[in-house]
Parts: C-alpha cells; structure tokens; sequence
C-alpha cells in the first residue's frame, strides 16, 4: 500500500485546498450543492448517485468535542436530501478518534482511496518522499512517445463503449442515463480520450482543468490489454497536455493498493491523503 510522501507542510496544505477548490467548482458545474459545516464541506448531487459526489469532505481540524454534533449533522443533511449519509476521513486531518466515533454512531468502511498528486514545475513526486526523485523502477520521461496506441478524442459512444468494458460493468447498467451523465461531464468542460488500437477504443482517461489543476478520472483499460502500456500511454498524453497548457498540478484518486496506484507513483504521482469513505447503516443510532 502506497504511503504518505512526507511533504513539506506549506506544500500539503497548498495542494490540498488546490484539490478541494477544484473538486467544488467540478461539482458546481455539475448541478451539485455544497454546504459548510465548520471543518466539513459537504458535497451532494443527486442526479450523480455515486459516493464521491455525494459525501462530507474535511477541509480543516475537527477538535474531538465537536465530533459527535458534526456527526449528526452529516446524517441529517444527507437523509434530508434523500440519500445514504457518507463521510470521506481524511488520514491527514482526521483527529484519531474519528473512525471510533463514526463506527460507533452506526457507519461502516466502504473503502479507501488514494488521493495522489503531480506538481508539474517539479517533474512530479518521488516514490518515497521528498521532490524530484528517481528512484529505481519510476517511468522518469513521459514525454518519451508511445508509438503502439494512437490517443485522440472519440465519439462518446466509442468512449463509454470502452469505459464499460474496462470497469468491467454488468449488462444491466443503464447506458441510456450514462449517456446523458457523460454528456452532462463534456458540458461541463471535461475533455474525454481513448487510446486506439487497429481503429478500436481500447482504454479511456476523462481530464478537467480550471485554474491550473487538472483532475483526471476514468482511467480504464481493456482486460485483455491490461499491463501492456494503454493507461501508461493516456497518462502521459494527459500530462504532456498539462504541461504544454502551463497548468501547475494534476491529481487523481485510486483504489488503495491498486495496480493503478503503483502505476502512478511510477509515473511521478505522489501520496497526498488516504480517504476512507465510511457510509452510515440507517437506524444504528439516533433512530
């Protein structure tokens, strides 16, 4: 599992607000509500019934007296909107008595994710801390051209094609309301890529930039072109165009403990915040 990168303070707590600030205004953009509760922003669009959408994020210190009364203001501001009450902990900030409490008052782990980070005038991260490594096994150039995928901008059709087969998504998914979400994403200004082999879209990678952050997301691969370079090439397509546009930072998510997460740290992402996202069991507390 991918550890914290020890980073200078300045540089965590700048990245992080970076991170934050381009999470709220993706989720503006997208019809979404967010509302502040002291240390907590939280983050509810119901037209996109996933988790990351819809979930209380921590943007500063929680002082343990205030756990509880936040708590209950999470559950009831999602039940009041109809839907499952959701916490992103934040290894970073989160005082060590929170994953107790949570439990405690009814929620459960539904899984954790690896927020990572790509400084750009820093040629990213290094795999074990500090800035500008190079340690063994870290795909240092991505400049370097990948000649086997062809990378363009597809018909959406040919993206969600692809998007489905590479998240391995079941034959009852609602291609239809997928459709219109990602319609409702190129409106919003993300760009979405496929990489191509012999004409077919063989992987996906969604990027987002505003002020100088690009968030990249959907990254998906074919399984049976898995480990043979798609993600490494749309990755590096990512970050060139990145580049080229002088933005200042890149970040995505991934599973914890992931192929994908040891794919990145070797491409220069670093470790800024676990997120464990803990979902709350209807009735287990206050009824």
């Amino acid at each position: 599992m991918a550890q914290l990168v020890d980073l200078h303070p300045s540089d965590a707590a700048a990245w992080r607000d970076a991170v934050l600030a381009h999470l709220g205004e993706s989720h503006r953009r997208l019809g979404g509500l967010i509302e502040r509760r002291g240390p907590l922003r939280l983050f509810a669009n119901p037209t996109y019934g996933w988790t990351f959408f819809n979930t209380a994020r921590q943007v500063a210190p929680i002082l343990d007296p205030d756990i509880d009364a936040l708590v209950e203001q999470v559950v009831r501001f999602y039940e009041s909107h109809y839907l499952r009450p959701s916490w992103d902990l934040s290894q970073r900030l989160a005082p060590p008595s929170l994953t107790g409490r949570l439990v405690q008052a009814g929620f459960v782990l539904d899984r954790t994710e690896t927020l990572m980070v790509y400084p750009i005038e820093d040629g990213g991260l290094p795999i074990t801390g500090g800035r500008r490594g190079t340690e063994a096994g870290r795909i240092t150039d991505y400049r370097l051209p990948t000649t086997d995928y062809a990378i363009r901008p597809p018909p959406l059709d040919d993206f969600i094609h692809a998007w489905q087969q590479g998240f391995a998504m079941g034959p009852d998914t609602n291609l239809a309301q997928v459709h219109s979400l990602f319609s409702r994403d190129l409106a919003s200004g993300w760009e979405f890529w496929c990489a191509y082999q012999d004409g077919q879209a063989v992987g996906t990678l969604g990027a987002l930039s505003l002020d100088g952050v690009v968030q990249i997301a959907n990254v998906s691969t074919l399984s049976h072109l898995r480990r043979q370079g798609v993600a490494t090439a749309l990755m590096r397509h990512a970050l060139q165009r990145a580049e080229a546009a002088g933005h200042s930072l890149v970040y995505l998510n991934a599973a914890t403990g992931s192929p994908a997460e040891r794919l990145y740290q070797r491409l220069g992402f670093g470790v800024l915040d676990l997120w464990q996202t803990y979902g709350y069991q209807k009735g287990a507390w206050w009824g």
